[in-house]
């Protein structure tokens, strides 16, 4: 099996794994727009770049499955025009990424900004515990599900208009928080956009009860604001996030020069022929 051989079924096995990348973006776009409440969340942020993202993520799924047809084809074929086609979209998607990863850098202190002013500003949308709104919805599933309590703590709910109109619904009459507040045992405690009851751990001791002081450990996360926890959640996951970056980029630049080097084999072959 000579070189060209060689490097034309490398070709081909890669563009199958970059067909698979593909669908795994599919996959992940799909779930956010279908999972539960996941819009819900994504309201809090109240940002169209943000909700535009997950289009973008289905989108770029969508464009690897026509790229690896094109290098699938170009190289089965050992078409230079396919391969070529393949070459250069293959390039600007890498320099895409480039870019993109040097925004994410340059502006993360804007982007750390933005979440603290959305969260703190969404609050004052949040209309009542029981409500199926997309902010309160929103709020509650971010505050059960990431274990938190407002933007910063617990106290900045005490200001918002659900904490100072005594007119709306709360589980607690007196209460100072909502009661997605309080920690769970089961994070399916939100059905249908309403809050089951029978999943907090311990309502009362929640809300200062039983002689328990506030913050206490029956909140969720004993307190601590829901910024810190999406800090803690983006810190989890950014080493995973940058070692899949990196690893796609390295794949996408032996994709390009596999390409590269199928077209100049062509070239001898058929000089050669």
């Amino acid at each position: 099996m000579g070189f060209s051989s060689i490097a034309k079924w490398i070709l081909v096995l890669f563009n199958c794994l970059f067909f698979l990348v593909g669908a795994a973006l599919l996959a992940i776009g799909l779930y956010v727009i279908f999972s539960p409440y996941s819009f819900e969340i994504l309201a809090v942020l109240d940002n169209a770049a943000i909700r535009a993202g997950v289009y973008i993520i289905i989108c770029l799924g969508a464009a690897i499955f026509v790229v690896a047809a094109l290098g699938l084809f170009g190289a089965c074929c050992k078409s230079k025009i396919m391969l070529g086609l393949y070459a250069f979209v293959l390039f600007v998607i890498i320099a895409i990424q480039l870019a993109a990863g040097i925004v994410t850098i340059l502006y993360k202190s804007h982007v750390d900004d933005f979440v603290t002013s959305q969260l703190a500003t969404t609050m004052d949308s949040y209309v009542a515990e029981n409500e199926t709104d997309s902010y309160s919805v929103g709020w509650n599933s971010i505050q059960i599900f990431f274990e938190c309590c407002g933007t910063n703590n617990y106290t900045d709910w005490a200001s918002t208009d659900w904490g100072t109109d005594g007119s709306v619904y709360k589980y607690q009459p007196a209460a100072s928080y909502p009661i997605s507040c309080c920690a769970v045992e089961d994070t399916s405690v939100i059905l249908s956009g309403t809050i089951d009851t029978s999943s907090f751990t311990d309502v009362v001791k929640c809300y200062g009860g039983g002689g328990e002081s506030i913050p206490n450990t029956y909140m969720a996360g004993s307190g601590e604001g829901c910024y810190n926890s999406f800090q803690d959640y983006i810190i989890q996951n950014s080493v995973l996030v940058g070692g899949v970056g990196i690893g796609l980029a390295a794949f996408e630049i032996l994709l390009f020069l596999l390409a590269l080097v199928v077209c100049f084999t062509i070239d001898k072959e058929e000089d050669v022929v």
